[in-house]
Protein backbone atom coordinates (compact mmCIF):
# COMPACT_ATOMS: atom_id res chain seq x y z
CA UNK A 1 0.00 0.00 0.00
CA UNK A 2 0.98 3.57 -0.63
CA UNK A 3 1.04 5.62 2.24
CA UNK A 4 -1.13 9.13 1.92
CA UNK A 5 0.87 12.11 1.42
CA UNK A 6 -0.05 15.41 3.32
CA UNK A 7 -2.58 16.50 0.84
CA UNK A 8 -4.99 14.30 1.54
CA UNK A 9 -5.34 14.78 5.34
CA UNK A 10 -8.18 15.54 6.30
CA UNK A 11 -10.50 16.01 10.01
CA UNK A 12 -12.45 13.30 11.31
CA UNK A 13 -14.45 13.72 14.50
CA UNK A 14 -15.56 10.86 16.78
CA UNK A 15 -18.05 10.79 19.29
CA UNK A 16 -17.70 7.36 21.51
CA UNK A 17 -20.16 6.00 24.39
CA UNK A 18 -19.38 3.34 26.50
CA UNK A 19 -22.22 2.47 28.91
CA UNK A 20 -22.28 -0.69 31.72
CA UNK A 21 -25.92 -1.85 31.96
CA UNK A 22 -26.92 -4.18 35.22
CA UNK A 23 -29.12 -6.08 35.62
CA UNK A 24 -29.85 -9.23 38.05
CA UNK A 25 -32.48 -12.44 39.11
CA UNK A 26 -34.94 -12.05 42.11
CA UNK A 27 -32.76 -13.64 44.98
CA UNK A 28 -34.72 -15.34 47.24
CA UNK A 29 -34.11 -17.39 50.68
CA UNK A 30 -36.04 -20.13 52.25
CA UNK A 31 -35.32 -21.16 55.97
CA UNK A 32 -37.14 -23.72 58.00
CA UNK A 33 -34.99 -23.82 60.96
CA UNK A 34 -36.13 -22.49 63.98
CA UNK A 35 -34.60 -19.60 65.43
CA UNK A 36 -32.96 -17.01 65.02
CA UNK A 37 -30.89 -16.42 61.34
CA UNK A 38 -29.39 -13.23 59.80
CA UNK A 39 -28.46 -12.91 56.36
CA UNK A 40 -25.70 -10.58 54.90
CA UNK A 41 -27.76 -8.23 52.74
CA UNK A 42 -26.66 -8.98 49.06
CA UNK A 43 -25.28 -5.84 46.92
CA UNK A 44 -25.03 -5.52 43.44
CA UNK A 45 -22.48 -3.07 42.61
CA UNK A 46 -20.40 -2.47 38.74
CA UNK A 47 -19.00 0.18 37.37
CA UNK A 48 -15.73 1.81 36.04
CA UNK A 49 -12.58 2.68 37.99
CA UNK A 50 -9.07 3.98 36.55
CA UNK A 51 -9.43 5.20 33.25
CA UNK A 52 -5.97 5.89 31.83
CA UNK A 53 -5.70 7.33 28.60
CA UNK A 54 -3.04 6.23 26.65
CA UNK A 55 0.58 7.21 25.72
CA UNK A 56 0.76 9.68 22.51
CA UNK A 57 -3.01 10.06 21.86
CA UNK A 58 -3.50 12.98 20.05
CA UNK A 59 -5.34 15.27 22.41
CA UNK A 60 -8.98 15.04 22.89
CA UNK A 61 -11.29 17.92 21.79
CA UNK A 62 -13.21 16.12 25.13
CA UNK A 63 -10.81 13.64 26.94
CA UNK A 64 -12.68 10.46 28.39
CA UNK A 65 -14.19 10.50 31.73
CA UNK A 66 -15.78 8.73 34.00
CA UNK A 67 -19.50 10.15 34.69
CA UNK A 68 -21.14 10.50 38.11
CA UNK A 69 -23.07 7.40 37.86
CA UNK A 70 -19.63 5.44 37.34
CA UNK A 71 -21.18 3.67 34.19
CA UNK A 72 -20.32 6.00 31.43
CA UNK A 73 -17.38 7.12 29.52
CA UNK A 74 -17.68 9.88 27.08
CA UNK A 75 -15.28 11.68 25.06
CA UNK A 76 -14.63 13.67 22.01
CA UNK A 77 -11.92 13.45 19.52
CA UNK A 78 -10.37 14.94 16.52
CA UNK A 79 -7.84 12.63 14.40
CA UNK A 80 -6.42 14.82 11.63
CA UNK A 81 -4.34 12.85 9.99
CA UNK A 82 -3.25 8.92 9.31
CA UNK A 83 -1.67 7.65 12.15
CA UNK A 84 -3.42 9.69 14.73
CA UNK A 85 -5.10 7.33 17.76
CA UNK A 86 -7.24 8.28 20.99
CA UNK A 87 -7.05 5.15 23.23
CA UNK A 88 -7.50 4.03 26.96
CA UNK A 89 -7.50 1.83 29.34
CA UNK A 90 -10.39 1.18 32.28
CA UNK A 91 -11.24 -0.78 34.98
CA UNK A 92 -14.66 -2.81 35.09
CA UNK A 93 -14.78 -3.27 38.77
CA UNK A 94 -17.50 -5.71 40.44
CA UNK A 95 -17.99 -4.00 44.18
CA UNK A 96 -20.83 -5.81 45.22
CA UNK A 97 -21.17 -8.80 46.81
CA UNK A 98 -22.66 -11.25 43.70
CA UNK A 99 -20.98 -12.92 40.94
CA UNK A 100 -22.13 -11.23 37.32
CA UNK A 101 -21.34 -12.43 34.05
CA UNK A 102 -22.01 -10.43 30.73
CA UNK A 103 -25.91 -11.05 29.21
CA UNK A 104 -25.28 -8.66 25.83
CA UNK A 105 -22.15 -6.63 23.87
CA UNK A 106 -23.26 -3.64 22.19
CA UNK A 107 -20.86 -2.35 19.33
CA UNK A 108 -21.84 0.42 16.73
CA UNK A 109 -20.19 -1.14 13.59
CA UNK A 110 -18.67 1.38 10.91
CA UNK A 111 -19.79 0.88 7.30
CA UNK A 112 -17.73 -0.85 4.83
CA UNK A 113 -16.55 2.52 3.38
CA UNK A 114 -15.50 4.15 7.09
CA UNK A 115 -13.42 1.01 7.51
CA UNK A 116 -11.19 1.51 4.86
CA UNK A 117 -9.84 4.68 6.99
CA UNK A 118 -10.73 4.00 10.43
CA UNK A 119 -9.73 1.31 12.93
CA UNK A 120 -12.20 0.84 15.97
CA UNK A 121 -12.00 -1.81 18.74
CA UNK A 122 -12.98 -2.44 22.30
CA UNK A 123 -11.54 -5.36 23.97
CA UNK A 124 -9.82 -6.82 27.15
CA UNK A 125 -6.38 -5.21 27.61
CA UNK A 126 -5.01 -8.20 26.73
CA UNK A 127 -6.47 -8.35 23.41
CA UNK A 128 -8.96 -10.85 23.89
CA UNK A 129 -12.38 -9.91 22.75
CA UNK A 130 -15.26 -9.15 25.74
CA UNK A 131 -18.15 -11.96 24.83
CA UNK A 132 -21.29 -13.22 26.08
CA UNK A 133 -21.20 -14.98 29.84
CA UNK A 134 -17.93 -13.84 30.77
CA UNK A 135 -17.70 -14.16 34.21
CA UNK A 136 -16.80 -11.06 36.68
CA UNK A 137 -17.08 -12.60 40.20
CA UNK A 138 -17.44 -10.49 43.49
CA UNK A 139 -14.86 -8.59 44.44
CA UNK A 140 -12.58 -8.60 41.44
CA UNK A 141 -11.96 -6.62 38.32
CA UNK A 142 -11.13 -6.48 34.51
CA UNK A 143 -9.43 -3.92 32.56
CA UNK A 144 -10.72 -3.19 28.61
CA UNK A 145 -8.96 -1.18 26.00
CA UNK A 146 -10.78 1.09 23.99
CA UNK A 147 -9.16 2.31 20.77
CA UNK A 148 -10.08 4.42 17.53
CA UNK A 149 -7.07 4.97 15.38
CA UNK A 150 -7.26 6.85 11.76
CA UNK A 151 -5.10 4.18 9.34
CA UNK A 152 -2.07 5.04 7.98
CA UNK A 153 -1.42 2.76 4.78
CA UNK A 154 -4.44 3.46 3.01
CA UNK A 155 -4.68 4.67 -0.46
CA UNK A 156 -6.22 8.05 -1.67
CA UNK A 157 -9.52 6.39 -3.31
CA UNK A 158 -10.28 5.02 0.26
CA UNK A 159 -10.28 8.13 1.98
CA UNK A 160 -13.34 10.40 2.18
CA UNK A 161 -14.51 13.66 0.63
CA UNK A 162 -15.12 15.39 3.47
CA UNK A 163 -14.94 15.52 6.94
CA UNK A 164 -16.45 13.14 9.05
CA UNK A 165 -18.69 12.63 12.01
CA UNK A 166 -18.77 9.30 13.37
CA UNK A 167 -20.72 8.69 16.86
CA UNK A 168 -19.44 5.24 17.92
CA UNK A 169 -20.98 3.33 21.43
CA UNK A 170 -20.16 0.22 22.92
CA UNK A 171 -22.15 -1.16 26.04
CA UNK A 172 -21.99 -4.21 27.94
CA UNK A 173 -24.81 -5.43 30.11
CA UNK A 174 -24.38 -7.53 33.11
CA UNK A 175 -26.63 -9.75 34.98
CA UNK A 176 -26.30 -12.34 37.93
CA UNK A 177 -24.09 -14.83 36.96
CA UNK A 178 -25.83 -18.16 36.27
CA UNK A 179 -24.73 -21.92 35.23
CA UNK A 180 -23.71 -20.53 32.00
CA UNK A 181 -21.07 -18.32 32.97
CA UNK A 182 -17.73 -18.80 31.84
CA UNK A 183 -13.99 -18.06 32.89
CA UNK A 184 -12.62 -16.45 30.32
CA UNK A 185 -8.93 -17.07 29.35
CA UNK A 186 -6.46 -14.55 29.57
CA UNK A 187 -3.26 -13.58 27.46
CA UNK A 188 -0.53 -13.69 30.64
CA UNK A 189 2.43 -14.01 28.77
CA UNK A 190 3.30 -12.62 25.01
CA UNK A 191 6.80 -13.35 23.17
CA UNK A 192 9.45 -11.15 23.61
CA UNK A 193 10.11 -8.21 20.58
CA UNK A 194 13.52 -7.16 21.99
CA UNK A 195 16.20 -8.40 24.26
CA UNK A 196 17.88 -7.17 27.96
CA UNK A 197 21.58 -6.61 27.02
CA UNK A 198 24.19 -5.11 29.07
CA UNK A 199 27.98 -4.01 28.92
CA UNK A 200 29.77 -6.13 30.95
CA UNK A 201 33.92 -5.83 31.80
CA UNK A 202 36.08 -9.31 31.63
CA UNK A 203 39.10 -8.33 33.94
CA UNK A 204 42.06 -10.46 35.44
CA UNK A 205 41.00 -13.53 36.81
CA UNK A 206 37.65 -12.17 37.06
CA UNK A 207 35.38 -14.04 35.17
CA UNK A 208 32.72 -11.56 34.09
CA UNK A 209 31.65 -11.68 30.76
CA UNK A 210 33.40 -15.22 30.57
CA UNK A 211 30.04 -16.80 29.36
CA UNK A 212 30.20 -14.51 26.81
CA UNK A 213 33.38 -15.69 24.98
CA UNK A 214 36.24 -13.71 27.31
CA UNK A 215 38.32 -16.17 29.01
CA UNK A 216 41.95 -14.34 29.05
CA UNK A 217 43.14 -13.71 32.01
CA UNK A 218 45.68 -10.07 32.87
CA UNK A 219 43.57 -8.17 30.52
CA UNK A 220 40.52 -6.33 30.07
CA UNK A 221 38.06 -6.72 27.95
CA UNK A 222 34.63 -5.54 27.18
CA UNK A 223 31.68 -7.17 25.31
CA UNK A 224 27.68 -6.62 24.99
CA UNK A 225 25.73 -9.38 26.64
CA UNK A 226 22.50 -10.52 25.69
CA UNK A 227 19.97 -12.55 27.80
CA UNK A 228 17.56 -15.39 26.34
CA UNK A 229 16.43 -15.70 22.85
CA UNK A 230 13.55 -14.34 20.64
CA UNK A 231 12.91 -17.50 19.84
CA UNK A 232 10.60 -19.10 16.73
CA UNK A 233 6.67 -16.74 16.91
CA UNK A 234 4.73 -20.19 16.17
CA UNK A 235 7.09 -22.63 17.64
CA UNK A 236 6.54 -24.21 21.40
CA UNK A 237 9.02 -22.43 23.29
CA UNK A 238 12.20 -23.66 24.23
CA UNK A 239 14.86 -22.83 27.37
CA UNK A 240 16.10 -19.73 27.47
CA UNK A 241 12.61 -17.80 25.08
CA UNK A 242 12.06 -14.27 26.59
CA UNK A 243 8.36 -13.60 27.34
CA UNK A 244 7.00 -10.33 28.74
CA UNK A 245 4.06 -11.41 31.20
CA UNK A 246 1.46 -8.76 32.72
CA UNK A 247 1.67 -10.52 36.29
CA UNK A 248 -0.16 -7.39 38.07
CA UNK A 249 -2.79 -7.12 35.87
CA UNK A 250 -2.72 -4.44 34.47
CA UNK A 251 -2.98 -4.96 31.06
CA UNK A 252 0.45 -3.52 30.17
CA UNK A 253 3.42 -5.99 28.97
CA UNK A 254 6.65 -3.98 30.09
CA UNK A 255 9.17 -5.55 27.98
CA UNK A 256 11.72 -4.13 31.59
CA UNK A 257 10.06 -4.67 34.88
CA UNK A 258 7.59 -7.84 33.38
CA UNK A 259 10.33 -9.68 31.48
CA UNK A 260 10.43 -13.87 32.28
CA UNK A 261 12.39 -16.64 30.43
CA UNK A 262 10.71 -19.80 29.53
CA UNK A 263 12.50 -22.69 31.98
CA UNK A 264 10.49 -25.82 30.76
CA UNK A 265 7.18 -27.45 30.78
CA UNK A 266 5.60 -28.11 34.21
CA UNK A 267 6.82 -32.21 34.94
CA UNK A 268 3.21 -32.44 36.52
CA UNK A 269 1.24 -30.74 33.40
CA UNK A 270 2.78 -30.08 30.17
CA UNK A 271 0.22 -27.95 29.22
CA UNK A 272 1.83 -25.02 31.71
CA UNK A 273 5.04 -23.54 31.29
CA UNK A 274 7.10 -22.73 34.11
CA UNK A 275 9.05 -19.06 33.64
CA UNK A 276 11.73 -17.23 35.79
CA UNK A 277 11.93 -13.28 36.71
CA UNK A 278 14.76 -11.73 35.38
CA UNK A 279 15.72 -9.86 38.56
CA UNK A 280 15.96 -10.66 42.23
CA UNK A 281 12.87 -9.46 44.69
CA UNK A 282 12.81 -7.50 47.90
CA UNK A 283 9.23 -8.77 49.30
CA UNK A 284 7.80 -9.06 45.16
CA UNK A 285 9.10 -5.91 43.67
CA UNK A 286 12.21 -6.09 41.24
CA UNK A 287 15.45 -5.73 43.51
CA UNK A 288 19.33 -5.49 41.78
CA UNK A 289 20.83 -5.13 45.34
CA UNK A 290 18.17 -7.84 47.54
CA UNK A 291 20.64 -9.47 50.38
CA UNK A 292 19.14 -12.39 52.41
CA UNK A 293 22.20 -13.93 52.86
CA UNK A 294 22.35 -14.00 56.22
CA UNK A 295 18.61 -14.29 56.40
CA UNK A 296 17.86 -17.44 55.03
CA UNK A 297 17.70 -20.12 58.28
CA UNK A 298 19.98 -22.59 57.14
CA UNK A 299 20.12 -24.13 60.93
CA UNK A 300 17.21 -26.29 59.89
CA UNK A 301 15.35 -27.13 57.26
CA UNK A 302 13.87 -23.44 56.79
CA UNK A 303 15.25 -21.97 54.39
CA UNK A 304 12.56 -22.21 51.73
CA UNK A 305 10.12 -20.60 54.46
CA UNK A 306 12.41 -17.92 55.12
CA UNK A 307 12.81 -16.97 51.55
CA UNK A 308 9.48 -17.58 50.46
CA UNK A 309 8.48 -14.47 52.11
CA UNK A 310 10.39 -12.28 49.59
CA UNK A 311 8.41 -14.18 46.63
CA UNK A 312 5.44 -11.63 45.18
CA UNK A 313 2.07 -12.23 47.06
CA UNK A 314 -0.72 -13.38 44.99
CA UNK A 315 -2.45 -9.69 45.51
CA UNK A 316 0.54 -7.96 43.56
CA UNK A 317 0.69 -10.46 40.82
CA UNK A 318 -2.95 -11.30 40.70
CA UNK A 319 -3.36 -12.36 37.46
CA UNK A 320 -0.81 -15.67 37.35
CA UNK A 321 -1.33 -18.45 40.24
CA UNK A 322 0.73 -21.97 40.81
CA UNK A 323 -0.90 -24.89 39.31
CA UNK A 324 0.23 -26.54 42.84
CA UNK A 325 0.43 -24.69 45.80
CA UNK A 326 2.09 -27.37 47.51
CA UNK A 327 5.38 -28.64 46.95
CA UNK A 328 7.90 -31.22 48.42
CA UNK A 329 10.98 -29.65 48.87
CA UNK A 330 14.04 -32.41 48.09
CA UNK A 331 17.80 -32.22 48.20
CA UNK A 332 20.35 -33.24 45.90
CA UNK A 333 19.22 -37.08 45.26
CA UNK A 334 15.83 -36.43 45.50
CA UNK A 335 15.37 -37.19 49.02
CA UNK A 336 11.98 -35.03 51.05
CA UNK A 337 13.18 -32.72 52.98
CA UNK A 338 10.20 -30.88 54.01
CA UNK A 339 6.56 -32.66 52.80
CA UNK A 340 4.37 -30.79 51.19
CA UNK A 341 6.01 -27.25 51.41
CA UNK A 342 2.88 -24.39 51.65
CA UNK A 343 3.14 -21.64 48.83
CA UNK A 344 -0.11 -20.19 49.28
CA UNK A 345 -0.69 -16.61 49.58
CA UNK A 346 2.06 -16.14 47.11
CA UNK A 347 1.91 -15.91 42.85
CA UNK A 348 5.16 -17.64 42.37
CA UNK A 349 7.79 -20.06 43.96
CA UNK A 350 11.85 -21.04 43.74
CA UNK A 351 13.33 -22.89 40.81
CA UNK A 352 13.97 -26.75 42.17
CA UNK A 353 17.53 -28.21 41.06
CA UNK A 354 16.24 -30.42 39.05
CA UNK A 355 14.21 -27.96 36.91
CA UNK A 356 17.45 -25.97 36.05
CA UNK A 357 19.29 -29.16 34.98
CA UNK A 358 16.45 -30.53 32.60
CA UNK A 359 16.20 -27.36 31.54
CA UNK A 360 20.21 -26.58 30.97
CA UNK A 361 21.48 -30.23 30.06
CA UNK A 362 23.41 -30.33 33.21
CA UNK A 363 24.12 -31.79 36.17
CA UNK A 364 25.32 -30.36 38.88
CA UNK A 365 27.11 -30.81 42.43
CA UNK A 366 30.90 -30.35 41.27
CA UNK A 367 30.59 -26.47 41.25
CA UNK A 368 32.01 -26.63 37.90
CA UNK A 369 32.66 -23.14 36.55
CA UNK A 370 30.66 -22.01 33.42
CA UNK A 371 27.98 -24.72 33.64
CA UNK A 372 25.62 -22.70 33.26
CA UNK A 373 26.81 -20.87 30.12
CA UNK A 374 24.29 -22.32 28.18
CA UNK A 375 21.40 -20.65 30.41
CA UNK A 376 22.87 -17.45 31.02
CA UNK A 377 19.51 -16.09 31.19
CA UNK A 378 19.20 -17.36 34.85
CA UNK A 379 22.32 -15.06 34.94
CA UNK A 380 20.81 -11.91 34.41
CA UNK A 381 21.43 -9.14 37.43
CA UNK A 382 23.39 -11.12 39.32
CA UNK A 383 27.72 -10.72 39.52
CA UNK A 384 27.50 -12.51 36.31
CA UNK A 385 28.58 -9.27 34.17
CA UNK A 386 29.92 -7.23 37.14
CA UNK A 387 30.71 -7.50 40.58
CA UNK A 388 28.96 -3.87 40.93
CA UNK A 389 25.89 -5.34 39.23
CA UNK A 390 23.26 -7.22 41.01
CA UNK A 391 23.79 -9.80 43.63
CA UNK A 392 25.81 -12.83 44.22
CA UNK A 393 22.83 -14.79 42.68
CA UNK A 394 20.05 -16.29 44.41
CA UNK A 395 18.52 -19.50 46.07
CA UNK A 396 17.23 -22.36 44.88
CA UNK A 397 14.43 -24.49 46.37
CA UNK A 398 16.97 -27.91 46.61
CA UNK A 399 19.31 -28.64 49.45
CA UNK A 400 22.28 -29.40 48.49
CA UNK A 401 23.17 -32.35 50.12
CA UNK A 402 21.53 -34.95 52.06
CA UNK A 403 23.54 -33.96 55.08
CA UNK A 404 23.14 -30.20 55.16
CA UNK A 405 20.61 -27.57 55.86
CA UNK A 406 21.94 -25.66 53.33
CA UNK A 407 19.65 -24.49 49.91
CA UNK A 408 21.48 -24.76 46.74
CA UNK A 409 21.94 -21.53 44.75
CA UNK A 410 23.00 -20.05 41.12
CA UNK A 411 25.82 -18.05 41.56
CA UNK A 412 26.92 -15.54 38.62
CA UNK A 413 30.79 -15.11 39.35
CA UNK A 414 31.18 -18.44 38.25
CA UNK A 415 28.26 -19.03 36.38
CA UNK A 416 27.84 -22.69 38.33
CA UNK A 417 25.39 -23.90 41.34
CA UNK A 418 26.91 -23.42 44.68
CA UNK A 419 25.94 -23.78 48.30
CA UNK A 420 28.60 -22.17 50.45
CA UNK A 421 27.25 -19.15 51.54
CA UNK A 422 30.14 -18.26 54.10
CA UNK A 423 32.42 -17.96 50.52
CA UNK A 424 29.75 -14.91 49.34
CA UNK A 425 29.27 -12.33 51.60
CA UNK A 426 27.88 -10.13 48.96
CA UNK A 427 24.89 -12.10 49.55
CA UNK A 428 21.64 -14.00 47.53
CA UNK A 429 18.22 -13.46 47.12
CA UNK A 430 14.82 -14.53 45.62
CA UNK A 431 13.79 -14.98 42.14
CA UNK A 432 10.43 -15.94 41.49
CA UNK A 433 9.41 -18.58 39.26
CA UNK A 434 6.07 -18.58 37.74
CA UNK A 435 3.46 -21.17 36.30
CA UNK A 436 0.97 -20.11 33.25
CA UNK A 437 -0.92 -21.89 31.55
CA UNK A 438 -0.05 -22.38 27.77
CA UNK A 439 -3.42 -21.58 26.62
CA UNK A 440 -2.53 -18.17 28.14
CA UNK A 441 0.51 -17.71 26.10
CA UNK A 442 0.87 -16.02 22.55
CA UNK A 443 4.08 -17.66 21.70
Amino acid sequence: MKKVKNRYLILILLFLVIGISVGYAALTTTLNINGSTTIDKASWDIHFENLVKGDDSVVATVDASIDSTKSLIEYTVMLAEPGDFYEFNVDIVNNGTIDAMISEVLKTGLSSEQEKYIEYSATYSDGINIEENDLLKSGTSENIKVSVKYKEDIVASDLPTEDNLISLSFSIVYVQADANAKIREKLICKRATTLHTEECTQKDNNYYCSGAGYTTTGSKKTTTITYGNLGTLGADPVSGDAFDCDVNGDGKYDNETERFYFVNNLDSNDKYAMLIYYNNVSAGIPSSSSNFAYNVDVSSYLGPQTAILQLPLSSQWKNVSLFNSYRDILDINDNIKVNKFNYSGYAARMLSLSELEKACGVTVGSYATGELDNCNYLLENTHYSSSSVGTAGYWLETYFSTDSHRLGLVYGHSRDVSSNLSDYSDGCGVRPVIEVSKDNMYY
